[in-house]
């Protein structure tokens, strides 16, 4: 049955572990004494969140209507994501110490793990996963992912609001990056639950696998 499988087991693990960083990212970013932003964020979120409400998206479904939309709402999302880096920068901080740090000095094992009795090792000599892998493996968030954030994503949003100064420019960088973030949940996303022994891309490239322990 699929609700016994290591399949199911390994998805709710996953799943669960990423409710944990989302919450705790959530309450590092919604409070004045880690986000030193978080009130500009607020009012800059609002504006911005009342202009889309406002659109009618068929006025902007055409090419043109691309560049009118971009021209009305860049500089909005300018400094939404501009006063928005700190909840980058705790989900990339959280997400390191949780995956690499913590799942390394356990021996393979996140609490959600630990919960369905799953660790990940090497697949090639079946020992403890190696602090490298697990490093690079945290970069896609392991797995697959519920949530809209993958670390490599969040990296890439940082740099983008640091060096990007035009809202122009930064409309388009934010449109690749989200572009981008999709396509590599619906990557990783369709090649678990279309492997046949429990495996993903990344299982593969950085030669990891998750077994089960007693």
């Amino acid at each position: 049955m699929f609700f016994k499988s290591l399949k199911y087991r390994r998805f709710s693990a996953i799943f669960l572990d990423l409710v944990l960083i989302s919450l705790l990212t959530s309450l590092l970013f919604g409070n004045t004494i880690s986000n030193p932003y978080y009130n500009d964020y607020k009012n800059s979120s609002k504006e911005y969140t009342e202009l889309i409400s406002n659109i009618n998206p068929q006025e902007y479904s055409t090419p043109d209507g691309v560049i009118k939309f971009k021209d009305k709402v860049s500089d909005a999302l300018y400094k939404t994501s501009k006063t928005n880096i700190f909840y980058y920068v705790w989900f990339i901080v959280l997400s390191l110490l949780y995956f690499v740090v913590f799942q390394y000095s356990t021996g393979g094992k996140t609490l959600g793990k630990k919960l369905y009795k799953l660790k990940v090792v090497n697949s090639d000599d079946k020992k403890n996963v190696s602090f490298f892998r697990l490093l690079f493996k945290s970069l896609f968030i392991g797995e697959f992912f519920i949530f809209d954030g993958i670390v490599l994503i969040s990296i890439l949003n940082i740099v983008g609001i640091l060096l990007i100064n035009d809202a122009n420019i930064f409309f388009y960088y934010n449109a690749i990056i989200s572009l981008l973030g999709i396509i590599l949940e619906i990557i990783l996303l369709v090649s678990f639950f279309k492997s046949k022994n429990n495996e993903t891309i990344l299982d593969k490239v950085f030669k990891t696998k998750v077994i089960e322990v007693k």
